[in-house]
C-alpha cells in the first residue's frame, strides 16, 4: 500500500518508519519518494489492515512525525 503525506524535511527517501496507533507497533512504512509537496511511502503488509480501517470505515486520523 502506497500512502501520501505531507512533507517533511528531517525524512529521506530510503528512510524507515515505525508506525503506531495509541502507542502500539503496528507496522513499517519506507519512504519512497520525498519532494516538496508530499512524502510517498510504502506501507508493510502488517500495517494495511489497520489502513484499509481507517480509510473503508473513513476514521480521522493523523500521521506524526517525532
Amino acid at each position: 500500500m502506497i500512502i501520501r503525506v505531507p512533507p517533511n524535511k528531517n525524512m529521506t527517501e530510503g528512510s524507515l518508519i515505525a508506525l503506531t496507533k495509541n502507542d502500539v507497533f503496528i507496522g513499517y512504512a519506507e519512504i519512497i519518494i520525498s519532494t516538496d509537496e508530499a512524502l510517498m511511502l510504502s506501507v508493510d503488509n502488517k500495517a494495511v489492515k489497520t489502513f484499509n480501517e481507517l480509510f473503508g470505515e473513513q476514521i480521522p486520523f493523523t500521521i506524526d512525525f517525532f
